[in-house]
């Protein structure tokens, strides 16, 4: 899926995924959740980032 400016995308709690952002134009997101939500990978155990602390 290719996104440009102004597209929204909604994203599934507990579901795999991986943003990746344009090499020359970068990427600006709003992301929001819960205040204790964590963020993991495959084989990692669940962290709170600080982008969600």
């Amino acid at each position: 899926m290719d996104l440009g400016p102004g597209d929204t995308v909604v994203l599934p709690a507990g579901v795999l995924r991986r943003i990746h952002a344009d090499a020359a134009l970068g990427l600006e997101a709003v992301v929001t959740g819960p205040g204790d939500d964590t963020a993991s990978g495959p084989g990692r155990d669940p962290v709170v980032p600080p982008w969600i602390a």
